[in-house]
């Protein structure tokens, strides 16, 4: 009676043990995570060390899961070689904004964390998750019989997905073995890193570009015109296609030193017009005519590299000679009450930019305080005064490492206004002169 009464039970028992392994196995499965390419020069070796901590608790899915993973974190280095900082977020899935957002110093070479104990400690709580807990089995063990063991050299290496593949793509995919995840680090260890290749293989550009030289060409419209001209004794002008060759260059010397000194760049430019003459209706013969413009100065990264993504701010200051000429023509003549001012001023203003993978745009604003106006103040009106603005937005992109190419619409007006008496021979209260346009050009950078 006893022995069928053992038999009746064993199929009784086998269920039970299988639901209670079933269920203990989902309450200890690990959340899945997807670490996201870190931003910031020195944010893939930053990123690794995050992903060491958390693809040894969580389970770390490739990119191409990563919508389906319950946690997505992000990071953020910025900062330059005196003080770097990198916020950490962490977005469950189906949500939109982070619900836990962390800044956290970085080592002075930003590659690391300095307090990664702290930092990782409280990104790992948001996720429900203990520093020191050791990573839940594989749910497959929770459903072995109680009685079956196996040998160490016999035991089901578990898959894990490596945690980064620091280029930003995808990490191994689920049918390749990985190597057993491992174990989380003890206090006081040398903390473990990723093989030095990975972190150096996708680096972004050490150090801001050395040398830049722009070569393109400027095709501007210009319209001068005086105001409340009383005595019509002074013309006009308006161009609508003048074609202006350019070239600019921008030199770090000062790169090597390291600090605020490697910020600092010294730039120069240099267009003038080809093909250009000036007729008026009532005559047939054309002048000779050209516009021409020089720049020279400092400017200083404010905010970010050159070259790096991100937003950057730079600040800038010089000189500026823009002057417009109108020669004779080939019979001699001199055409009469056209006035070609030459505009000498200072130039200072800020640049932003933001730069994303090959593409990036910016924008430049100046102010130009004229010092002085050429024959406009020499010939005809003495008592001169003046300001004037300059404005650019464009697009960079990215056609080879060095190599890149801009496109950009710009405008310079300046405004000039004259103290004149009832005797001058010459009548106006100011006047406006105005060059727009649209810019090409390529782009060098060593």
């Amino acid at each position: 009676m006893a022995t069928r009464a053992a038999t009746v039970s064993r199929p009784v028992k086998l269920p039970l043990l299988l639901a209670l392994g079933a269920t203990f196995s989902a309450a200890a499965a690990p959340p899945t995570a997807w670490v996201a390419p870190f931003k910031g020069k020195t944010g893939p070796s930053v990123r690794a060390q995050v992903a060491e901590r958390v693809c040894a608790l969580a389970a770390c899915v490739e990119k191409s899961r990563a919508t389906k993973a319950d946690f997505t974190v992000q990071g953020n280095v910025s900062g330059d070689k005196k003080k770097y900082r990198v916020t950490l977020d962490l977005t469950p899935r189906g949500k939109k904004k982070p619900s836990w957002r962390k800044t956290w110093g970085v080592t002075s070479d930003g590659k690391g964390l300095a307090d990664p104990d702290k930092a990782l400690s409280g990104l790992l709580g948001a996720m429900g998750l203990e520093a020191g807990a050791p990573r839940a089995a594989p749910a497959v063990a929770a459903l072995r019989s109680p009685d079956t063991t196996a040998a160490p050299e016999e035991k089901r290496r578990e898959r894990v997905f490596t945690p980064l593949d620091l280029g930003g793509g995808e990490a191994p995919r689920a049918s390749e073995e990985a190597p057993p995840a491992a174990p989380p680090p003890t206090p006081g260890a040398p903390r473990s890193t990723f093989p030095a290749t990975q972190v150096t293989s996708a680096a972004p550009r050490a150090h801001a570009p050395w040398v830049e030289v722009q070569v393109g060409t400027e095709v501007l419209t210009r319209q001068f015109a005086y105001a409340d001209l009383q005595i019509a004794n002074l013309r006009a002008f308006r161009a609508l296609a003048i074609v202006m060759p350019s070239v600019q260059a921008q030199v770090r010397p000062l790169a090597a030193s390291g600090g605020w000194p490697s910020r600092l760049r010294l730039e120069g430019g240099f267009a003038t017009s080809v093909g250009l003459r000036t007729s008026i209706s009532s005559r047939t013969v054309t002048y000779p005519s050209s516009v021409t413009r020089l720049d020279g100065g400092l400017r200083a990264d404010v905010l970010g590299t050159p070259g790096s993504a991100g937003l950057g701010l730079e600040a800038f200051a010089g000189y500026r000679s823009h002057a417009f000429t109108v020669g004779k023509a080939s019979d001699q003549s001199v055409l009469e009450g056209l006035v070609g001012p030459a505009y000498s001023a200072l130039r200072a203003g800020v640049a932003g930019r933001w730069g994303f993978g090959r593409v990036g745009a910016f924008a430049e604003l100046a102010a130009l305080p004229l010092l002085g106006t050429g024959e406009l103040q020499a010939t005809y009106f003495a008592r001169t005064a003046g300001f004037g603005l300059e404005g650019m937005v464009g697009a960079d992109v990215g056609l080879l490492p060095w190599l890149g190419l801009r496109l950009a619409g710009q405008a310079t007006h300046y405004g000039t206004t004259f103290t004149t008496a009832a005797t001058d021979a010459y009548l106006a209260d100011g006047a406006s002169d105005l060059y727009a346009g649209a810019t090409a050009a390529l782009r060098a950078s060593f």
